[in-house]
């Protein structure tokens, strides 16, 4: 009797545990923002009023935190008369539900808004060119450039397409951009509007023990939107060689450790990001010395890297 009686006890502390663990346990999988600023600082608010365009490719904060939109694909060189199609993909964030409305102008070159007399022969047009999204999603649609034979132009010549999204209820999303439909009987080299990175300071002088912050500089290149990813590789300072792979390794013993706010994030095409680096001697013992470093950037239209060094004194 004793043992059926704790029985009873043992099954009844079981549902009250459970039903303890049922109501304070969360509804729903938590919800992460990509924050543009170090870990631990508040978010500054973002601008009420509406940014020029300018200043909205060159902001940070904007960049990682309002609905951007922007092209993604390999380059396009046409040598006949054809059709050339480019994925646009839009980001709601926690934008939505709301509709996108997106226009297509021809312009003189990229970053500029002011259209011009349509070539004859090339038609310009998204499709579809107006969808609804829901926070936390992104759409893909594409913009579809037909070139007649009275457009093409056997001779090199550049056209450039702007693509306007009107955002609903949104003031400063970054979701315009740019695409350069370029042709001729041969192709050839295409350098313009390439990623390209940079950092405050090349050579870092800090004290055991201690910690430097600056900036590493990412500047995104056309057809640059989608996942960007920042990464660091240990080099041999005589060489300037590794003996590592080509993704990011946990920092060696006695290496200073070295990291970027944030390493990965959405980013896209044209715009500039300003994101903290910092690096530490104080998280293991460093000895006085020089140690260099190969920083990667990893974006959908390609990869770049630089160097920098950091001087580590007693």
């Amino acid at each position: 009797m004793r043992k059926e009686f704790l029985a009873i006890l043992a099954v009844i502390a079981t549902i009250i545990v459970i039903t303890f663990f049922i109501l304070i346990a969360p509804s729903g999988p938590a919800r992460t923002t990509v924050s543009a600023v170090p870990n631990g600082t508040p978010l500054p608010p973002l601008p009420q009023e509406p940014l020029p365009l300018s200043e909205r490719l060159n902001s940070t904060d904007l960049l990682l935190r309002e609905p951007i939109g922007g092209f993604r694909g390999d380059l396009i060189w046409l040598v006949g008369p054809d059709n050339a199609t480019w994925d646009y993909v839009f980001y709601s964030r926690d934008y939505g539900p709301g509709n996108v409305t997106l226009s297509v102008t021809e312009v003189s070159s990229p970053l500029n808004t002011t259209p011009v007399t349509p070539s004859p022969g090339i038609f310009a047009r998204m499709v579809p060119d107006r969808f609804t999204i829901e926070p936390g999603t992104n759409i893909t649609t594409q913009l579809v450039v037909n070139i007649t034979p009275a457009g093409y132009s056997h001779d090199p010549v550049t056209r450039t397409f702007y693509v306007h999204a009107d955002v609903e209820r949104e003031k400063n999303a970054v979701a315009d951009d740019w695409i350069r439909v370029q042709m001729a009987d041969r192709p050839t080299t295409w350098l313009d509007y390439q990623t390209t990175g940079d950092i405050s300071e090349h050579e870092i002088t800090m004290h055991q023990g201690g910690r430097w912050v600056g900036n590493v500089t990412v500047r995104l290149g056309e057809r640059g939107t989608g996942p960007v990813r920042v990464w660091f590789e240990e080099l041999d300072c005589e060489t300037m060689g590794s003996s590592s792979m080509d993704t990011p390794q946990p920092p060696s013993p006695g290496w200073p450790v070295i990291s970027v706010d944030p390493a990965q994030f959405v980013g896209r095409s044209f715009g500039t990001y300003e994101l903290q680096i910092t690096v530490s001697t104080a998280a293991q013992p460093v000895q006085p010395g020089t140690y260099c470093y190969e920083i990667h950037i990893d974006a959908p239209d390609e990869h770049t890297s630089f160097s920098s060094k950091v001087q580590v004194i007693p």
